[in-house]
């Protein structure tokens, strides 16, 4: 009992911190924060289970998709309104998350669904089972964090979003694309919504209320 609730706690506590990362990477990018991160996540689970394609196929069309609308929600949210008032952003991330329940509803109605078969399966070990989508999220945690974190401290784009995240004005000075990277940042947080949702839609069942 004491393992199966240590591997469910880790597993739930990665989730937690990919949602935490999520979370910080927009506030330091604009001083905002996302008011439609549920709705997104919804979005992430619903369409992954939906897409009726293998595994793979159906993260990376998933990814994809949610990469589309982190260009959207940065070019018509939150870099308009990043210096207008937070009250106007957090009103317009609302009526985004808004949109993504409705169009959710509309599309695949408001009753739950499964996937059977999407990240399901038990491990045994001894006379302990452990569900297989734990070590999934264990896993795909692990290497969203790692990739995250060589991505922010290695890579020229990454150093860039960081002194964007410092001194705007400052980035601007040096000959940075302060909005680019603001894009950017928005939209990998999107995707990392995206992941949270893919790997949460096998342990709840996928509804519009599941973010």
């Amino acid at each position: 009992m004491f393992l199966q609730l240590l591997i469910g706690g880790v597993a739930m506590g990665l989730i937690y911190a990919l949602i935490a990362i999520e979370y910080t990477l927009i506030y330091n990018s604009c001083a905002l924060l996302n008011f439609a991160h549920g709705q997104l996540v919804i979005f992430a689970g619903t369409m992954v289970t939906s897409l009726g394609m293998s595994f793979a196929a159906g993260w990376i069309g998933t990814i994809i998709l949610s990469g589309i609308i982190g260009v959207a929600l940065a070019l018509s949210v939150f870099i308009p309104l990043k210096d207008v008032g937070k009250l106007y952003a957090i009103i317009a991330t609302l009526m985004f998350s808004m949109m993504i329940t409705d169009s959710v509803t509309l599309l695949w109605g408001q009753y739950p669904f499964y996937l059977n078969g999407y990240l399901s399966g038990i491990i045994r070990i001894g006379m302990i089972a452990f569900p297989v989508v734990y070590f999934y999220i264990i896993a795909i945690c692990a290497v969203v964090v790692v990739l995250l974190l060589y991505f922010m401290n290695k890579t020229k784009t990454g150093r860039a979003m960081k002194c964007v995240s410092e001194n705007k004005g400052m980035a601007a000075m040096v000959g940075i694309n302060v909005k680019k990277n603001m894009v950017i940042t928005i939209v990998l947080s999107v995707i990392i919504c995206a992941v949270v949702g893919m790997l949460l839609a096998p342990l709840l069942s996928v509804t519009i209320t599941m973010g």
